[in-house]
């Protein structure tokens, strides 16, 4: 009789075991399922709000025009001195190049007791190129003023940029030598240099100081355009003293 009084007791406790489990499991189905009905609940309300937000907005399209303002450009005026330092990035303007050649003849005699006892002459041709143009690394905040409106560049003067003679396309034409004539190496020389100024004169007595002058108006008053100003005055100065022979 005492062992079919235990079976029974443990059976009993088993079954209350099993009824606290089954309990729990469902209190925590309850749970999840409250979880999930609140999120849809919240999803369902931002969802509705979304829904009104874009009906209105439909209503009004005024709304979503303010929404999304039109760009609008405008032009970067600069002071001058910022002006200075664009147009100093050009640095050497190259505005203008001639190309020239010209015949040159030096002679050179041999001196005895006063009396010229033999000579050498040298016909050669020479060609060069001359650059004129503009050093904008000159200019500074003073040279840049604004009235009315309107801006006003004071370049610095035209200068001649570089001369070169092309030694491998000039030649000697002629060479004569009589019987006690000079031999003397360095005519050629005498010859090049006497070239390269005939050069660099003709280029000045074409103009290319005042080439340079105007394309160099041309190209500042482009380039500040482009930077905002609407009427651009580009004044120009005579070319200093000595850059041309």
């Amino acid at each position: 009789m005492q062992g079919d009084g235990s079976a029974g007791g443990q059976a009993s406790a088993g079954r209350g075991s099993d009824r606290r489990g089954s309990d729990g499991l469902r209190l925590a189905k309850i749970a999840l399922l409250l979880g999930l009905a609140l999120f849809l609940a919240t999803l369902a309300y931002g969802g509705l709000g979304l829904y009104r937000r874009m009906t209105g907005l439909l209503d009004h399209p005024t709304q979503l025009i303010r929404l999304a303002p039109a760009a609008t450009a405008t032009a970067a005026v600069m002071p001058g001195a910022a002006m200075a330092l664009r147009l100093r990035g050009v640095s050497e303007l190259t505005t203008a190049v001639h190309d020239l050649q010209t015949v040159v003849t030096v002679k050179q005699d041999r001196q005895l007791g006063g009396l010229t006892v033999g000579s050498t002459e040298l016909l050669y041709v020479g060609i060069g190129q001359v650059r004129g143009g503009i050093d904008l690394g000159e200019l500074t905040e003073a040279d840049f003023s604004v009235a009315d409106g309107r801006l006003t560049v004071r370049l610095p003067a035209p200068r001649i940029l570089d001369k070169k003679l092309d030694v491998e396309r000039s030649y000697v034409y002629d060479q004569r030598r009589s019987l006690l004539g000079p031999m003397d190496p360095s005519l050629q020389g005498q010859a090049e240099r006497s070239a390269l100024e005939q050069i660099w004169r003709g280029a000045c007595e074409a103009g290319v100081l005042n080439a340079a002058n105007e394309r160099a108006a041309l190209a500042v008053r482009i380039l500040l355009t482009d930077a905002g100003y609407e009427e651009v005055l580009v004044r120009t100065q005579v070319p200093a003293a000595g850059e041309c022979p």
